[in-house]
């Protein structure tokens, strides 16, 4: 995928963590970047889903939603769980 050069203005606090965050983790700015605003680009679209199913079908109930949020947070536990056992087995003997 091409990659294009922006231009962007953040708080300096934003700007700090941001490079910080980027140099512990071994990646660039614009990977980090890149990453995260990714990340936000997918959640938006999830809301969207969501509101348009709801849209459709009526809103989910409370024990719909809590399933969900158990099972999201059980999935996040589980890539970070993978992530910190990649970190462990990268850093071997």
């Amino acid at each position: 995928m091409a990659a294009v050069k922006l231009s962007v203005t953040v708080e300096s606090h934003v700007a700090e963590g941001a490079r910080a965050a980027a140099a512990g983790s071994g990646e660039s700015l614009s990977a980090y970047v890149t990453e995260a605003v990714s990340r936000r680009l997918r959640q938006d679209a999830l809301r969207a889903a969501v509101q348009a199913f709801e849209d459709a079908h009526g809103p989910f109930s409370a024990e719909e939603r809590r399933q969900a949020r158990e099972t999201a947070d059980r999935l996040e536990r589980a890539v970070s769980e993978a992530a910190a056992a990649s970190v462990h087995a990268d850093s071997g003997p």
